[in-house]
């Protein structure tokens, strides 16, 4: 839990928001989903809710672009987290990671 920061949004007189809450998981990029498929038992142990809030964040991304199928492609991750030092991973780490966790979503239905 170490790598999990919850946001809370604020109303127009500085109350803070309930409905806004977010979180955001950062390692070398912020809310990669192969970390979040990874550690999702442990959140749907703890509090499925806690899920839904590490996922809108990758959710509302979506939104922003405008992708509505998966042949349009998918959001990985929300970029690096601010103040890093830059970190890439090579591309066909990427593919790999995909690849596998796509299996496991198949398998798992």
């Amino acid at each position: 839990m170490a790598q999990v920061e919850i946001t809370v949004g604020k109303n127009a007189d500085g109350s803070l928001n309930r409905d806004d809450i977010l979180i955001f998981m950062h390692g070398d990029r912020t809310s990669a989903i192969e970390e979040l498929y990874a550690s999702a038992p442990f959140w749907l142990y703890l509090n499925p809710e806690l899920l839904r809030l590490l996922l809108q964040p990758i959710i509302n991304e979506h939104i922003r672009k405008g992708i509505s199928s998966a042949s349009q492609g998918a959001v990985i991750d929300l970029g690096e987290f601010p103040g890093r030092d830059d970190f890439d991973v090579p591309d066909d780490v990427c593919q790999v990671t995909h690849i596998l966790v796509s299996l496991a979503i198949r398998r798992s239905k």
